[in-house]
């Protein structure tokens, strides 16, 4: 799930990287919102899980 919307979101904001990468940035650092936004969802369920366990 967090690799699939890693990919979604940067095709979305496709021309936000390219001019990301053209204004300078690094690929890291031109990848990393996206990044974070990919190990956010595949996280959001486990944290979810825990949370449950741990307030039941």
């Amino acid at each position: 799930m967090g690799v699939s919307n890693y990919y979604h979101s940067i095709k979305r904001n496709e021309n936000h990287y390219i001019s990301s990468i053209s204004l300078g940035a690094k690929t890291h650092e031109a990848l990393l919102p996206y990044i974070r936004n990919g190990l956010r969802s595949a996280l959001k369920p486990a944290f979810g899980e825990i949370a449950t366990i741990y307030l039941a």
